[in-house]
């Protein structure tokens, strides 16, 4: 339970760092190199966490599919993380995600999104000379 509320001081980290970084980026400031180096640091620290909890939570199955998925659409994928994390802050979770739940929550993923993605429809040409 207590990486519950790492994650949640890590939420809270990230949202300062970024609020910090757009500060900085739009008063048109330059960073010195040293707390770039910092910053970029701290950002891979949090992946490092982020990469942790979900392995907490998610069966080998799971995380299988969840690398994958992240080949082909990373937004989406990260969407899905988001949503576990979410899941396990708020003590939701009954147990470890499997592949099944996984793919549960990629439909509720692609349902919240409206399913935006590509679509392929086939039409038949028609000639006057067919019996259709």
């Amino acid at each position: 339970m207590g990486y519950l509320l790492k994650h949640t001081k890590m939420d809270a980290d990230l949202q300062q760092l970024r609020a910090q970084r757009m500060a900085e980026m739009q008063a048109g400031r330059q960073m010195d190199p040293e707390k770039m180096k910092q910053m970029e640091q701290q950002k891979v620290e949090m992946e490092d966490r982020r990469r942790t909890l979900l392995r907490a939570v998610c069966d080998n199955e799971a995380l299988d599919r969840l690398a994958r998925i992240t080949l082909v659409k990373p937004d989406k994928a990260r969407k899905v993380e988001d949503m576990i994390l979410q899941m396990a802050q708020m003590g939701r979770l009954p147990g470890k995600i499997d592949e099944g739940g996984l793919i549960n929550l990629l439909e509720k993923v692609t349902e919240v999104s409206g399913g935006n993605g590509p679509k392929v429809t086939i039409q038949r040409r028609r000639f006057s000379d067919d019996d259709d």
